[in-house]
């Protein structure tokens, strides 16, 4: 997964804290449009599931979705696969499964102990899980019992999984391939690992098996996934979310779109129409029928990947991005584009004009002038409260604008991979920081005083003190160095890991550990709220801090799905943007 793919909010607002125990989160997506992300897609005979809010289901051959009847209890779905009769659908809360096409899903009687399931795949009765951080587990009764590995990938973080006739193969986050020969009882690594141990999809073709990593491409094993060599032209994005084969076409999903093999995965190219929305999270085969799921829904394909369609009628659900609360005029990114709100978050219009390219990352306001950071068209601007973008006359070299924030007449963006721009003319035009930081992922980016603070992707934070011409490294930085969000609130400044939520209080120089985290501590998004902070987390909901983010406790009741990717503050409520339910809105 690049990381892009792991974003939440960049900037925070600061109003009044929220009373005790009078208000609660409730939905609020009036407005936003009937289609959605979609996370996963599978094939089960004429039958086709795709995971959004929820699992949709197509007996037209992908054309038109319809909601399952009976849902899995948390609707945020991660995996799908089949076996046989018995569908599995992976969630935030366990595995769920279905024997009758895909209409009703019970949970699993024993679930693994990790419920977060990222990963499924089948292997004659055998049916594997990969968890987030607890390993494999199998279950040899038709997905009702799970059970933990014997001897684990040494990573639990199980990203992806696949079968080969007897061979088994996990992806990892961050230690490469491991292969299982007993029926995922045990497992060992790969002998010669492909050189980026982040293994975000994992496919086989006939004796040929492949793996998508995060940063250096494709790989391929000829002996059952003990030796992995690079593919000889790659796609041009080398972040590969997706593999799945179609007879002897294979086929790669990245954040630029769908690239097809048909020499066994040596060469590369790109599908010759694209879906409209570039990001594939994952690819299946039914039949002679192609399924993409993106972040603008599914897209079809009966010409062996070389054009794709939407689906005329699609799953219906929101992926928020980013927020931005700023006057009375609230912003939301979502996947297709910038959507205004003039009634506190109540209800939501689209911009008139929107961005180009309209998944959009980030959002900042400074004056008069909004921005809007996307995914591949760099920086928008507007200047009639958020009702028409145009681009920057001057973009950042990197056109994925993970960050934006303002600092007086300042603004700075983050990107995907070319560090900290700056703009001192309303976003016209950027220019690169003199000095960067040593990870030019910047992750985040948040205002406290005259200090600047960027967050990266693998080297923690970084601080400026000259109006973001150069940085420098914090001297004591957070244990975990992948900082996904930041938050400013007077004196204390948050970062948030996958580790969890870390403080500061002398200006980004010093960082520790919260006494009492989060219940997850992958911290997407930070937001200050008055003296009160609120931490989105990805899989349990919203939690906030009323003592400078040393203790940390749950809000009751939470969204309906608890994986929180943007989080925003403004003078009547406070607002959460979630990975497949819209956006959530607190009253003040």
């Amino acid at each position: 997964m690049s990381i892009a793919g792991l974003m939440g909010c960049g900037k925070s607002s600061t109003v009044t804290g929220p009373p005790a125990a009078v208000s609660q989160w409730s939905r609020s997506s009036s407005g936003l449009p009937s289609g959605g992300s979609c996370s996963a897609v599978t094939a089960s005979g004429s039958t086709l599931l795709a995971g959004s809010y929820g699992v949709f289901r197509s007996t037209d051959g992908g054309l038109t979705w319809t909601e399952a009847t009976t849902q899995p209890t948390n609707r945020s779905i991660y995996s799908l696969t089949a076996s046989g009769s018995t569908l599995l659908a992976g969630t935030g809360a366990g595995v769920f499964h279905s024997t009758d096409g895909g209409r009703n899903w019970t949970a699993a009687t024993t679930q693994p102990t990790n419920p977060l399931i990222y990963a499924l795949t089948a292997s004659g009765t055998t049916l594997l899980a990969g968890t987030s951080g607890a390993g494999v587990f199998r279950s040899t009764d038709g997905g009702r019992n799970w059970t933990a590995a014997t001897i684990q990938p040494t990573n639990p973080h199980i990203t992806s999984l696949t079968a080969s006739s007897t061979t088994l193969l996990a992806g990892t986050n961050g230690a490469g391939v491991f292969r299982s020969i007993d029926g995922g009882v045990t497992w060992t690594a790969a002998t010669t690992q492909p050189t980026s141990l982040y293994i975000g999809s994992l496919t086989a073709s006939g004796t040929t098996l492949l793996a998508g990593t995060g940063g250096a491409g494709v790989f391929r094993s000829t002996d059952g996934g003990l030796t992995w060599t690079a593919a000889t032209t790659q796609p041009t994005d080398p972040n590969i979310s997706s593999l799945t084969a179609s007879g002897t076409t294979l086929l790669a999903g990245t954040a630029a779109g769908v690239f097809r093999s048909t020499d066994g995965g040596f060469t590369w190219t790109a599908a010759t129409m694209q879906p409209t929305n570039l990001e594939v999270f994952s690819l299946t085969a039914g039949g002679t029928t192609l399924l993409a799921a993106t972040y603008g829904g599914v897209f079809r394909s009966t010409d062996g990947g070389l054009n794709w369609t939407a689906a005329t009628t699609q799953p219906t659900n929101h992926e928020i991005r980013s927020l931005f609360a700023g006057g009375t005029t609230l912003l939301a990114g979502i996947a297709t584009g910038v959507f205004r709100s003039t009634d506190g978050g109540l209800t939501w219009t689209a911009a008139t004009t929107q961005p180009t390219y309209p998944y959009v990352y980030s959002l900042t306001a400074s004056g008069t002038t909004q921005l809007a950071g996307t995914s591949g068209a760099g920086v928008f601007r507007s200047t009639d409260d958020g009702l028409t973008w145009t681009a920057a006359t001057i973009q950042p070299t990197n056109l994925y604008i993970m960050s934006l924030t303002a600092s007086s007449s300042t603004l700075l963006a983050g990107t995907d991979g070319a560090g900290v721009f700056r703009s001192i003319d309303d976003g016209l035009t950027w220019t690169a920081a003199t000095t960067q930081p040593t990870d030019l992922h910047i992750t985040s980016l948040v205002v406290s005083g005259t200090t600047l603070l960027a967050g990266t992707g693998a080297a923690g934070v970084f601080r400026s003190t000259d109006g973001g011409l150069t940085w420098t490294a914090a001297t004591t930085q957070p244990t975990n160095s992948f900082v996904l969000s930041l938050a400013a609130s007077g004196t204390t400044l948050l970062a948030g890991t996958y580790g969890g939520v870390f403080r500061s209080t002398d200006d980004g120089l010093n960082w520790t550990a919260a006494t009492t985290q989060p219940a997850n501590r992958f911290i997407s998004c930070l937001a200050a709220s008055g003296t009160t902070f609120l931490a989105g987390t990805d899989g349990a909901g919203v939690f906030r801090s009323t003592d400078g983010g040393l203790t940390w406790t749950a809000d009751i009741p939470q969204p309906t799905d608890r994986h929180i990717g943007s989080l925003a503050a403004s003078g009547t409520a406070l607002l959460a943007g979630t990975s497949s339910a819209g956006i959530w809105r607190y009253p003040l």
